[in-house]
């Protein structure tokens, strides 16, 4: 993989997290966001796996964390099921 490759891969997930911040701060809610490593995904089998490279996530604070993945967006809440 060649060092463009990854600018490409990495330019797509920074203008979706672009996008997310944007409509967030549109709506008044305080997000922060990083580069972070150690997320988890299904493999082909269910079986739920770590990876090693860094996505970006954006955190809304006391209430979720939103996940830019290479080909899907995931939201975690923080909320307690019943508080949710």
């Amino acid at each position: 993989m060649t060092k463009e490759h990854l600018n490409d891969l990495y330019g797509r997930l920074e203008s979706i997290r672009s996008a997310i911040c944007n409509l967030l701060k549109k709506r008044n809610l305080d997000a922060s966001w990083g580069f972070f490593n150690g997320h988890y995904h299904k493999d082909e089998k269910g079986i739920y796996r770590c990876d090693a490279y860094p996505i970006p996530v954006i955190s809304i604070i006391g209430l979720c964390d939103i996940e830019v993945h290479f080909d899907k967006v995931s939201v975690l809440a923080k909320l307690e099921r019943d508080t949710a």
